[in-house]
Order: structure tokens, then C-alpha cells, then sequence
């Protein structure tokens, strides 16, 4: 009997360390964020949680949009944007398909230096890009938003705005007003979304 619960034991533990070791390549599904240093990886099964324990913010803008509310995983993983200053940082993955970082920040001239500054290095190649100038310069799908006090940053495989998600997602940040939309849908040029008074629309750089 001992044998077969000390057996049983090994089993186990043999199991678990199995399961938490399996490996997620950061690269791959976070390509513009820039990952610093060589963190490309993250253990699959230690650190899944659920939906209810995102932060308040990040629940509702995870409410606002599109997507699978299956299981999250956390990112002790630096981003590039990591680098300029701000008050806090939240970064998963949902369902490993894609990823989500939310940053706050004391005001719009911290908002606005980090965003500046990831225009200027953007992804692990390093591309730049003008402000609303349009520009393949990630392989993945991607949504910035910009307010005067936070910076929401969506990558995943599909993905692409349209209307009325511009729409949802102002009224998600309330009285804080969002300064920049940027997208890129997949396998095309990124595109730079501006309120008027009479709706959301696309922003066409002058040339």
C-alpha cells in the first residue's frame, strides 16, 4: 500500500510539472509590443486565470469588445512601452490567441511620451511610424487607444475596428477623452481612426 501511494505521488507531481512547463512562444502571438530581453516564453498552465479577476478597467474594456472571455494569463513579461513612466501596467494573454496591456498613467503628457516613443520603435524589428501616416509594420492585427490617462494595446491574429466599436469604446473611457485610435488589420497598412460631431471616421494623411 505504501508503495503504490508513494508511486501515486511521483505520478502526480511528474504530472504537474509536466503540464506547467509547456511553453507559449511571446514572439509569435505579441509582436508589436516588443518584448525586452529574452522572456519569449510563458508557462501555459501556472498562471491561467479567469475573467473576474482582470481588473475593473480591463473588465470593461474586455465587455466593450469582441471577444472570447475564456482564460486569461498573466505577463510579468516587459514590454518595450515599459520603459517611460507610468503608475501601473496589466498585461495577458486570452486564450493564447492574442494579447491585451493596459497602462495608466498620471497624465496626458505621460500618455502621450510612451505612445510617441512606441511610434518611434514599434515591434521587435524596431519600425517607426508618423503619426497618421499608413504602414505595415506588424504581421498581426492590432488596436492602440490612446487616452489623457491610459493606453490600451489589443494584438491578436484577427482583428479589425469598424463604427461602431469606435464608438463603444468612447463610451467605455467616459468624460476621459481618447487622443489616438490606431489599428492595423491583418496583413495591411494601419489606419487611424478621429472622433467629429457627427461620427467616428478614418483619418486620411495628407501627402
Amino acid at each position: 500500500m505504501k508503495t503504490f501511494l508513494y508511486t501515486l505521488v511521483v505520478a502526480t507531481l511528474f504530472s504537474c510539472k509536466n503540464e506547467k512547463t509547456q511553453e507559449i512562444n511571446l514572439n509569435d502571438i505579441i509582436e508589436g509590443a516588443g518584448i525586452e530581453g529574452d522572456t519569449a516564453v510563458i508557462e501555459e498552465a501556472a498562471s491561467i486565470y479567469w475573467y473576474d479577476s482582470l481588473s475593473m478597467d480591463l473588465q470593461r474594456l474586455t465587455d466593450s469588445l469582441p471577444l472570447n472571455k475564456g482564460s486569461f494569463q498573466k505577463m510579468d513579461t516587459l514590454f518595450f512601452v515599459d520603459r517611460f513612466k507610468h503608475k501601473t501596467s496589466e498585461k495577458v494573454l486570452f486564450d493564447s490567441l492574442g494579447a491585451m496591456a493596459f497602462y495608466t498613467y498620471a497624465d496626458s503628457l505621460d500618455s502621450k511620451n510612451a505612445f510617441f516613443n512606441w511610434l518611434d520603435c514599434f515591434g521587435k524589428r524596431c519600425n517607426s511610424i508618423l503619426l497618421f501616416e499608413e504602414k505595415k509594420i506588424s504581421n498581426n492585427a492590432f488596436v492602440m487607444v490612446v487616452t489623457e490617462r491610459h493606453i490600451f494595446y489589443l494584438e491578436a491574429t484577427e482583428w479589425t475596428l469598424n463604427k461602431e466599436i469606435c464608438l463603444t469604446l468612447e463610451k467605455t473611457f467616459g468624460k476621459e477623452k481618447i487622443l489616438y485610435l490606431l489599428e492595423q488589420p491583418k496583413g495591411r497598412k494601419t489606419r487611424w481612426w478621429q472622433n467629429t460631431p457627427e461620427q467616428w471616421k478614418l483619418v486620411k494623411k495628407e501627402r
